[in-house]
């Protein structure tokens, strides 16, 4: 059996999402660079500190974005620029279509809400503690194996079809 690559395209929400937020940090980055011109030491260093994190923070959240998710012959992998994840497809032992509405009172304990996507540790009612690996709400795939993942492939139905066959195999 072949790999099968989905992507993880953005939705609306992270779209709006990601663009206030870079454009907000943007401007306070420049507002920080703005400090460290004529600045005595004390305000050259809060204006440091302040364009490091804003930096630091958009980085961060770059690099640990979902970009695709590949079914191959034992695996889901979801592919980030950093730190993929592998799920033993043995492992898996449940997996369904979700609408917005089953995530919309979600709390975010830690990780991204947003920012290029839904990154991280969240909980709600319906499904206690999950990981968010999604950028488009319209298509939320819910998987669970060791843990309850959420995730948003291109194409839900196919994805789940693909990995219906691979796990029932």
């Amino acid at each position: 059996m072949i790999q099968n690559v989905y992507k993880n395209t953005w939705g609306a929400k992270v779209s709006l999402i990601t663009g206030v937020v870079v454009s907000a940090l943007s401007f306070a980055a420049v507002s920080s660079v703005d400090l460290l011109k004529g600045a005595d030491n004390s305000d050259k260093t809060l204006g440091q500190a302040m364009l490091v994190l804003i930096i630091t923070i958009v980085l961060l959240a770059y690099f640990w974005r979902t970009t695709e998710y590949i079914l191959d012959e034992k695996h889901l992998i979801i592919n980030r620029p950093i730190g993929s994840i592998k799920i033993e497809l043995a492992r898996i032992n449940g997996y369904e279509r979700l609408d917005e509405k089953s995530i919309s009172n979600a709390l975010m304990l830690f990780g991204s809400g947003g920012l290029f996507g839904f990154h991280g540790i969240f909980s709600s009612g319906l499904f206690g503690k999950y990981y968010a690996y999604y950028a488009n709400s319209d298509n939320l795939v819910l998987v669970k194996a060791d843990k309850t993942i959420i995730i948003s492939p291109e194409n839900p139905r196919e994805f789940i079809n693909d990995l219906k066959e691979r796990v029932e195999k």
